[in-house]
C-alpha cells in the first residue's frame, strides 16, 4: 500500500492537487465517501510513481504512469 501524504504534495506538478487518491484518502473520503472511491481506483490503468496508488485515470494521480 501506498505512503500517506499531506494534502498538499510539494512534488505534484498538477495545477488541481485536490483531485488526486492521495489528497482524497488524506481527507478520509476513501471511508466516507466509498462507492466514489471505488469508482476511481476499479479497473486501474495507471500507477503513481510517486505513492505507488492505482487509478483508472492518470488525472487522479501526482507522477502517473502506465501499468
Amino acid at each position: 500500500m501506498g505512503k500517506e501524504h499531506p494534502t498538499d504534495n510539494p512534488k505534484c506538478k498538477s495545477g488541481d492537487h485536490s483531485k488526486h487518491l492521495c489528497h482524497i484518502v488524506s481527507h478520509g473520503d476513501h471511508i466516507h465517501k466509498p462507492e466514489e472511491y471505488r469508482g476511481l481506483v476499479e479497473e486501474p490503468k495507471f500507477q503513481c510513481h510517486f505513492c505507488g496508488r492505482t487509478a483508472h485515470l492518470a488525472d487522479y494521480l501526482c507522477m502517473p504512469m502506465d501499468l
